[in-house]
């Protein structure tokens, strides 16, 4: 099967909340560091920067400034942990394009890519068989 990638996403020190990308056309590129990061933004074209807060290497404060003014126009999305109100507000105040919360984040996750790509929800068993659901209920 081909999938026609249709954007970059890099990811910064994700983990597990990578899962709920699956089947989405992009290429994802997965770093664990700021540095790294940083080094891929200068050497790739990049869509999306997705990111957690903390960064074992960076102040995230001054990191995701920095990111932002040199970067005006890439949509950032941070996720902070979750209940730390803190951390949703400092990620604001520097800018950030979305902020989710780690618990269940990765449904949310996968439906800001879509809206901030303008991607179609690809589909797939899981998804036609939820569209039948709500058919069958006449929702």
């Amino acid at each position: 099967m081909f999938v026609l990638v249709q954007a970059s996403i890099l990811s910064v020190a994700l983990g597990s909340e990578e899962e709920g990308l699956e089947n989405l056309p992009v290429r994802l590129l997965t770093v664990q560091s700021a540095k790294e990061a940083a080094q891929s933004l200068k050497s790739e074209k990049v869509d999306v920067f997705v990111s957690r807060w903390e960064l074992d290497d960076a102040e995230p404060c001054r990191f995701f400034r920095q990111l932002k003014m040199l970067k005006p126009d890439l949509p950032v999305i941070v996720i902070v942990e979750s209940g730390q109100v803190e951390q949703e507000i400092l990620a604001r105040s520097v800018g950030v394009t979305s902020v989710l919360y780690r618990e269940d984040c990765q449904q949310h996750l996968r439906r800001t890519l879509i809206n901030i790509l303008g991607l179609k929800e690809p589909i797939t068993a899981a998804n036609r068989l939820s569209q039948q659901a709500v058919a069958a209920k006449g929702i």
